[in-house]
């Protein structure tokens, strides 16, 4: 999984450097030259707005790789070796993220040359339009070429593309998937908690949320027994942005109940929530506010599910 994230942070560096041809002196380059609709390499910088992304092997699994980093890290006990691990990913998704803010935003030449041109009538930016997408061939995690203004329709029955997995992207897509990685692995504290002489600090498990963390999985289960389902099978989040109050009187009323560790400070109870809810991100606020009138079928189900554990 750990080389499978790394490759997967390389495809998208790839992508990104290779929309500037000519790299400044002394500036890592990873990229390949994207090609125009006729084949022709060479292009000096060219923003991409839009891409579809072919790949051979599935790509950006995120939920996957949060449930295999939690179940190892709840399962091993050298922590030092994972969280290691996990910091030379960090590096490399934060590098990725630092190049998308530093070269692919507004203020730099390709974009402001895009932003110029989406600016026109648009019938003249229907005709411009189609050299600022991109379709992106990818052969077991490595980016095969990077071709513009061309129809999938001219791949499809050519030797050497692959089109089993098909991505929709874009610039800001893909350094979101960096974020949510970056994000993900701080909660192991590898982001402000890195303590001196290089050890890290081990954060709590998911389970510590919890009095008698062996009842965990029965704590989480109480989130598919009730309707609609908060979680799904898989316990992933399903409701949606404005329904989390839900995930709210869970935790109230396993408070209530005296199943919380109050000990815990409320920022480690919310960012153990969300790593036993993958999906969740709720904030601090957001968890510790007052529920609604709108989930009060919530209060009656939790009560009558939890009190049976």
């Amino acid at each position: 999984m750990f080389d499978r994230i790394k490759r997967e942070l390389d495809v998208v560096a790839t992508i990104y450097q290779s929309q500037y041809f000519r790299p400044e002196e002394g500036e890592l380059w990873q990229g390949i030259p994207i090609l125009d609709k006729n084949g022709r390499s060479g292009i000096d910088g060219q923003y991409i707005q839009h891409m579809e992304i072919f790949s051979s092997t599935e790509l950006f699994n995120i939920q996957e790789f949060k449930r295999n980093i939690t179940e190892r890290y709840e399962a091993t006990t050298n922590h030092v070796l994972l969280l290691n691990q996990l910091r030379e990913i960090r590096l490399k998704a934060a590098a990725t993220i630092d190049f998308y803010n530093k070269q692919l935003t507004k203020g730099n030449q390709i974009v402001d040359d895009f932003l110029e041109d989406r600016g026109r009538p648009a019938k003249e930016w229907i005709h411009e339009s189609e050299k600022y997408h991109a379709l992106v061939f990818v052969s077991d995690y490595f980016v095969t070429s990077i071709d513009l203004g061309v129809e999938v329709s001219d791949y499809k029955h050519s030797p050497g593309r692959s089109l089993a997995f098909r991505y929709i992207a874009s610039n800001q897509f893909l350094a979101e998937i960096c974020q949510h990685i970056l994000d993900f692995i701080d909660l192991f504290g590898l982001g402000k908690s890195e303590v001196s002489k290089g050890k890290i600090s081990v954060e709590l498990l998911p389970k510590n949320l919890f009095k008698d963390g062996s009842k965990s999985s029965l704590y989480l289960s109480a989130l598919k027994n009730v309707e609609p389902p908060v979680v799904d099978q898989e316990g992933n989040y399903i409701l949606g942005e404005r329904k989390k109050g839900a995930v709210v009187v869970w935790m109230d009323k396993l408070s209530k109940l005296g199943k919380v560790d109050l000990n815990l400070s409320r920022q480690q109870r919310t960012d153990l929530v969300n790593r036993l809810v993958p999906g969740l991100n709720i904030t601090l606020k957001s968890l510790f506010s007052s529920t609604s009138g709108s989930q009060q079928h919530y209060e009656d189900e939790f009560e009558k599910v939890l009190k049976e554990i």
